[in-house]
């Protein structure tokens, strides 16, 4: 599992650096290029290779998805771009602020997701999210991380009828 974090970590690294060597719409551009690439060609490949190796509490699909949001997603300020593409937002970005949102981490929300699930609130309307609309000063989370680890596990365990 560690080898997986740091293959992730140094190829993580390499695409922030190049996202971030382009400015506005361009980020976005290439963005959703390389989501594209991560979220058809990468993260396949990763799954195949580190399939015996499954982690305790998240799966190698999970990992790689937190490791594209926290390593990636939230250091290229693309809330910063955002508000400029709105009529031009390429269908990927909105995926891949979709996909990253449905991965949680077994601990709750993290900030990494309160920060995603603001970039979501930009490009989906009307969204309805954990946290109330951050505006507004000491606004606070509807849920607390207990009831929402607790919600997830009682979805985990209810029968698929699928």
């Amino acid at each position: 599992m560690r080898r997986l974090n740091q293959l992730l970590a140094k190829g993580l690294l390499f695409i922030e650096e190049k996202v971030k060597l382009c400015e506005g719409e361009d980020r976005i551009d290439v963005l959703s290029e390389i989501w594209d690439h991560y979220f058809t060609e990468t993260l396949p490949t990763l799954q195949a290779i580190f399939y015996p190796v499954q982690g305790q509490e998240l799966t190698i699909r999970q990992i790689a998805l937190l490791g594209f949001r926290d390593l990636v997603l939230l250091k290229v300020k693309l809330e910063e771009i955002l508000p400029l593409v709105q009529t031009k937002l390429p269908a990927s970005i909105v995926q891949m602020l979709l996909i990253l949102q449905s991965v949680h981490e077994p601990t709750g929300p993290s900030e990494g997701y309160l920060q995603l699930e603001e970039l979501v609130k930009q490009v989906v309307s009307p969204y309805l999210g954990l946290c109330e609309d951050q505006s507004f000063s000491g606004s606070t989370c509807l849920l607390e991380k207990k009831t929402v680890h607790d919600a997830m596990r009682d979805r985990k365990q209810r029968p698929k009828y699928f």
